[in-house]
């Protein structure tokens, strides 16, 4: 078969091939590509059918997964029959190409959403002649639907569910297949074991066997599914390699239990084994899929897991579980092979769902019943706020394990004053947490299929027993997804929300839109806990200890760990600027922009400052402690006298600088003043947001910028720049410039700086950049037609120093930037004008570079008045040099000789021109490759014996003599000469 690499088809022979050998044969043979453009071409004289089938033969699933899509492209799935017969059609491939079809045709609707309806109805006639053995495809397509057409999936299980209920009224066991209850869920199956007991005994009996016949069918299914060395090597190094902390499958039980709906969970440590046990809602068929898999979970989007990994963490520490829940009684052999049990061991509750997990080596000091036990005595207590439905974990130590030993938590609830508590037995401990919480949903984000789009927020404030506030410490967990992850936010409080978090939940996304959109519920969640706190009554005092500690417990920027937790004091200095949460000097709650402080800085900059009669200002209570009136100052509360000197400014500087009386410090003002000034102004805009545009504006219109040459300008009259050290050079008498101790341009190191640069930042003083710069060049350059005869004909410019100026600037930049400069004609060439660099080798007008061969610059003298050439004398490590080669910018060749000549563009080939030419050959000879050789020949360039230029080849050939003497026989004729100009047939490179 031969395939066109360029074009990707088939040529005539290929073509010829694949009519010659069977199909399936070749087309197996093809590559990918190959498969997909036959496919393509085909589909105009096949049938779909015919070359689905054909697909379907070859054991990658990929062209056949691309067919699938691309056929939903076309449309042919728009009528029942093609999407019925498809559905049969996916029914019967194997796990693996449902999967990579299922994803493919999601992937197209994703683009083409029209088509959405035909692939759903696809799935769901999937679904409907689904057999059990096929359970593993049954639960992908299962996923696929719930993920992203979960109102039509929940219709077909309902028609499903009332179908079977029907069949049980009936009688008519011998229609309620397998294959249908296996689509169904434990809760449907609890539902139609209880309709039976409604029918009669019998029913109930048949029901029963039915499910039990199911529950062994598909322990079956999966223990019988081939699978290949290396997909087992995969699954068990996932599940004892992954998770290598023996405590973890802890975590990871818990949360299998919340997700079941489970109340309470209890963990039985022996010494050779651990029992787990709950009463959520039992194993369904696809929970067996789930736990025997990896990526394949079965649960919704309102659930913990997500993955799929998580069960296997138990093989850190087991080898062979046991698992008995409802119908299904099993042991899992190499990490995801099912055996079934006979019974349910005694001991145990005779209901809910139980895990035994036989110990791997009991004497491990790691992992020894003992051990674990411990780790299951440390898990964190507030899960019992986080989680939804558990309420109660109970530990119990076997006395042949170390024991005995009891260990259990119990949440008690919210009573009137809001606050819920903790308790743990048997030490009797009480933790006191002021919890708010609240259900978001999410309709701006596009969320992965599959992933919730609704969750509850939730924030928990520790409190003493007389609910003033207590922040957490340090090493507590702080932020959770139904379960602790190990994010040090920084929070000095928990926050609960359905994050996404990866497989080990050490951190939450902090790229993620979804969890960035969590954290900015929690400003309301905490305005709802400060109204809680003041609501609860008591003595004055005590309200005022708890607003003290509410204060305690507000985060600072500063004190977060990381980007997605910035946003919540961002946001709730918003929330809570108009909140009386601040006490002033009489112990009366204020709201933060009521109150002022005064700082050691305003009094030595300005001294004592008068303010006129009845103006209300509260100060702050002086009791608040570093950190509180830090949180006051985040909040609102500004700096005494701050905004009445910015009014003060205002007026003194209302006719500019001139009226500044001798004793200001404005008069003559030093650039440490300067920074003392700023800093004061870059607090205040700190502390009042609320105010801080107003006040940037007010600044700008001062003339407050300290220039390079001591005077004071404002932003919008001077037109003061910021800039580096060349640039100022170059800019010099046309701008001015900020003074360069607060300008990291001119300095070139912004980390010595004096902190009031950073107002300059605010107020918007523009950077003088190169980009700038070339912009000026191309308006000052746009009336002149290249070349550029003078430099003086352009005002930045004026010299060679200053010309050389700019292009060392403009060196270092980017190559855009590069580009635009090199389309001026700023750049010398040989004829002495300055022209623009030419883009490529047919830009006659742009100058070329001088190559480093002797032909090359032996050329550029030739091309002198013919097209603009670069000196030869520029060397690399010139600006100008260092530009050509970051442009890559063309060499002078014998590619563009030949070239300019076939177009009849190249130097004018005069007698003198051609012996000179021919010089340069005989020198380069050894550079001059095949190809050239050959174009050389075609060219108008061998001088007859009348030293005109005709070609080696073609009608008006030259000739060249075998041997001089027979130049003799043949006398020149009238229009030259028949041989090759003596000199040059002497030459080395004609010979």
């Amino acid at each position: 078969m031969i395939v066109s690499l360029s074009e990707g088809k088939y040529s005539n022979e290929g073509k010829h091939a694949m009519t010659q050998a069977q199909p399936d044969q070749v087309f197996s043979s093809l590559p990918l590509k190959g498969q997909i453009n036959w496919l393509t071409d085909q589909l105009t004289r096949e049938s779909p059918e015919h070359l689905l089938e054909l697909a379907a033969t070859v054991r990658d699933s990929s062209p056949l997964s691309w067919l699938a899509g691309h056929l939903l492209t076309m449309g042919y799935f728009g009528t029942e029959e093609n999407r019925q017969n498809f559905a049969r059609f996916l029914v019967e491939r194997s796990e693996t190409a449902v999967n990579k079809i299922t994803r493919t045709m999601l992937e197209v609707v994703d683009e083409h959403r029209e088509h959405r309806g035909a692939l759903c109805e696809i799935l769901t006639a999937a679904m409907g002649v689904m057999p059990l053995r096929q359970l593993s495809s049954m639960c992908l397509i299962d996923r696929a639907l719930k993920h992203n057409f979960p109102g039509e999936r929940d219709e077909y299980l309902s028609k499903l569910l009332l179908t079977c209920r029907s069949r049980l009224e009936s009688g008519s066991l011998e229609s309620l297949t397998v294959d249908h209850l296996a689509q169904l869920s434990a809760e449907a199956i609890m539902q139609l074991e209880q309709f039976s007991q409604q029918v009669g005994q019998q029913v109930v009996q048949a029901f029963r066997e039915r499910h039990r016949e199911l529950a062994l069918g598909a322990v079956q299914v999966i223990s019988n599914f081939p699978k290949a060395v290396s997909q087992s090597n995969a699954e068990e190094l996932l599940a004892k390699k992954v998770y290598t902390d023996p405590g973890h499958f802890l975590i990871e039980l818990l949360q299998n239990a919340e997700d079941s709906g489970a109340t309470v969970w209890r963990l039985y440590f022996a010494r050779d084994q651990i029992a787990v046990w709950h009463n959520g809602t039992p194993f369904d068929t696809k929970d067996v899929v789930g736990i025997t898999s990896i990526g394949q979970t079965t649960k919704s989007k309102s659930q913990i897991g997500f993955f799929g990994v998580g069960f296997k963490s138990i093989y850190e520490v087991t080898e062979r579980p046991q698992l008995y829940s409802g119908a299904y009684q099993f042991e899992i052999v190499d990490v995801s092979i099912p055996k079934t049990l006979a019974m349910r061991p005694e001991g145990y509750p005779p209901d809910g769902t139980l895990l035994l997990l036989p110990l791997k080596n009991p004497d491990d000091q790691f992992r020894s019943a003992s051990a674990l036990f411990e780790k299951a005595c440390a898990l964190d207590p507030v899960v019992l706020f986080t989680l939804k439905s558990i309420d109660h974990i109970e530990l119990e130590l076997n006395q042949d394990a170390g024991g005995p030993g009891t260990h259990a938590i119990h949440e008690i609830n919210r009573g009137e004053r809001a606050i819920s508590s903790i308790v743990q037995e048997p030490s009797g401990a009480v933790s006191h947490y002021l919890v708010c919480d609240n259900d978001y949903s999410c309709s701006g984000l596009q969320r992965q299929a599959g992933k919730p789009d609704s969750t509850g927020v939730m924030i928990g404030i520790r409190c003493s027993d007389t609910g003033v506030p207590c922040p957490l410490e340090p090493l507590d967990s702080t932020v959770y997804s139904y379960l602790p992850t190990g994010e040090h936010s920084g929070l000095r409080f928990f926050l609960q929300g359905h994050f996404d978090v990866p497989v080990d939940r050490e951190r939450i996304d902090s790229d993620s839109a979804w969890n960035r959109w969590i954290n900015s519920k929690v400003p309301e969640l905490l305005l709802k806990a400060r109204e809680t706190l003041l609501s609860l009554g008591g003595e004055e005092s005590e309200i005022l200890e708890r607003a003290l500690g509410f204060l305690d417990i507000l985060p600072l920027p500063h004190e977060l760990n990381a980007p997605v937790f910035k946003t919540i004091p961002v946001t709730l200095h918003r929330e809570l600027a108009d909140r009386a949460l601040i006490p002033d000097q009489r112990g009366i709650l204020r709201c933060p922009g009521e109150l002022r402080v005064t700082t050691p800085e305003i009094s030595r900059l300005v001294g004592d400052l008068l303010w006129q009669e009845g103006t209300a200002i509260y100060f702050a209570d002086p009791r608040l402690s570093e950190r509180q009136m830090e949180v006051g100052k985040f909040l609102g509360v500004k700096s005494f006298g701050v905004r009445d000197l910015l009014d003060h400014l205002k007026v003194l500087l209302a006719g500019g600088t001139a009226g500044i009386p001798r004793e200001h410090f404005l008069h003559n003002p030093s650039w440490e003043t300067m920074d003392a000034v700023y800093t004061l102004f870059l607090h205040e805009l700190a502390s009042n947001k609320a105010q801080r545009s107003s006040i940037l504006e007010e600044l700008k219109k001062l003339p407050l910028v300290l220039d390079s040459g001591g005077g004071l300008v404002s932003i919008g009259d001077s037109g003061v720049f910021r800039g580096s050290a060349p640039l100022r050079q170059l800019y010099e008498g046309f701008c001015s410039f900020v003074h360069p101790r607060f300008d990291p341009e001119a300095r070139g190191d912004s980390a010595y700086l004096p902190q009031g640069a950073h107002l300059i930042d605010l107020l918007g003083v523009n950077v003088l950049t190169t980009a700038r710069l070339i912009q000026d060049l191309s308006g000052q350059l746009r009336e002149i037609k290249p070349p550029l005869r003078s430099l003086e004909e352009v005002e930045l410019i004026q010299t060679r120093e200053r010309l050389d100026l700019v292009l060392t600037i403009a060196c270092e930049e980017n190559r855009d930037l590069l580009i635009r400069l090199a389309a001026l004609p700023v750049f010398l060439a040989m004829d002495g004008l300055y022209y623009p660099l030419a883009r490529n080798i047919t830009d006659r007008k742009g100058a070329l570079r001088t190559g480093d061969s002797d032909l090359s610059r032996g050329l550029a003298q030739l091309y002198q008045g013919v097209r603009p050439v670069i000196c030869p004398q520029v060397s690399e490590d010139s600006p100008t040099g260092i530009i050509m080669r970051q442009l890559n910018i063309h060499a002078l060749s014998l590619t563009t000789f030949v070239r300019d000549m076939q177009e009849g563009f190249g130097p004018r080939l005069t007698p003198d021109v051609l012996l000179r030419l021919h010089g340069l050959l005989e020198e380069g000879r050894d550079e001059l490759s095949s190809t050239e050789r050959k174009e050389l020949v075609k060219l108008p360039i061998w001088p007859d014996e009348h030293a005109a230029g005709r070609p080696l080849a073609g009608k008006e050939a030259v000739f060249i003599p075998m041997e001089e003497g027979v130049r003799a026989f043949f006398a020149p004729g009238p229009r030259g000469g028949v041989f090759l100009h003596a000199e040059v047939a002497s030459r080395s490179h004609v010979k």
